[in-house]
C-alpha cells in the first residue's frame, strides 16, 4: 500500500516505475509474490495516469474498468497463485473483438468478475447492510487478511464491484480482518481512477461523505504538504 507514490511519480516510464516498485518491496517484502504484485499494481497506476492524461480524440474509446482489468489479467505473471487469482486461464479461448461480447467473456471467465457475480447477485448468502447497495461476501469466498494476495484481491474486488470511491471504500473497510490494509490498497488505486473522472467528480469521488472524511483527517496539513511535494517532484522529473 506504500507503492502508489511510485506510480504517480514515474508514470510516464512504466518500466522504470515497475522496477522501482520491485525494489521498494524487496526492502521489507522480498518474496516473489510480493515483488510481482507490487510491480503489477504500480504498472496499473501508471496506466491509469497515462490514460487519464491523454489528449482525448473524438473517435477514441474511453479507457474503461474493463480495459484496466485486461491490463491486470494480461500481466506476465510468473507466480502461479497470482496468475490463478488475477488472470484468465490459458485454456480459455481468446476474447472476442466486439465490446459487448468481450465484456460478457470477462464476466464468464475472469476469476474476480465471477466472484463478484456470485456474491453480489440477489439471493446470495452474504451480509447485507441497511442503506448500502452492496453485500459483504463470506470470508471463505473473499478473505481479507494481511497476506498480500488476500488483501490485494479483496481491494480489487471492492474496486470492480462498485462504481464510486465511497461505495468501494465502505465495502473494503467492512470486510473485517485486516480491513485497514484492504481499505488503503483500494483507496490508492481508486483515488487515481475516480479523481480523473471529468465532470463526474462530485458524484464518483468527492461525495459529501468523502469530503467529510478528508476534512476529519488527523494532521491533514502533513498529508497536503507531502502531496504537493510529490506533485512538484513529478513535474521536475519530467521537465
Amino acid at each position: 500500500m506504500r507503492i502508489v507514490p511510485i506510480g504517480l511519480l514515474y508514470w510516464r516510464d512504466e518500466a522504470l516505475a515497475r522496477d522501482y516498485a520491485r525494489r521498494s518491496s524487496r526492502a521489507t517484502h522480498p518474496s516473489p509474490l510480493c515483488l510481482e504484485m507490487c510491480e503489477m499494481w504500480t504498472g496499473a497506476i501508471a496506466t491509469i495516469m497515462a490514460e487519464s492524461t491523454r489528449a482525448p480524440k473524438p473517435s477514441a474509446k474511453r479507457f474503461s474498468k474493463l480495459d484496466l482489468l485486461h491490463y491486470i489479467s494480461s500481466f506476465p505473471y510468473k507466480t502461479i497463485t497470482l496468475r490463478d487469482a488475477l488472470a484468465i486461464p490459458s485454456r480459455i479461448r481468446p476474447a472476442p473483438e466486439d465490446d459487448v461480447d468481450r465484456e460478457a467473456w470477462y464476466w464468464q471467465h475472469h476469476p474476480l468478475l465471477r466472484l463478484i457475480a456470485d456474491t453480489q447477485r440477489p439471493g446470495t448468502v452474504s451480509t447485507k447492510t441497511k442503506g448500502f447497495a452492496y453485500t459483504i461476501p463470506p470470508v471463505k469466498q473473499l478473505p481479507s487478511t494481511g497476506y498480500v494476495l488476500d488483501s490485494a484481491v479483496a481491494a480489487l474486488y471492492c474496486f470492480f464491484a462498485t462504481s464510486t470511491f465511497e461505495d468501494g471504500a465502505l465495502l473494503a473497510v467492512n470486510l473485517g480482518d485486516d480491513a485497514d490494509t484492504v481499505g488503503a490498497i483500494f483507496a490508492g488505486l481508486a483515488a487515481c481512477w475516480y479523481s480523473a473522472e471529468e465532470g463526474d467528480g462530485d458524484r464518483v469521488f468527492w461525495t459529501t461523505r468523502v469530503k467529510s472524511w478528508c476534512e476529519d483527517l488527523v494532521r491533514r496539513d502533513i498529508i497536503d504538504t507531502v502531496a504537493k511535494d510529490l506533485a512538484a517532484m513529478e513535474y521536475e522529473f519530467n521537465l
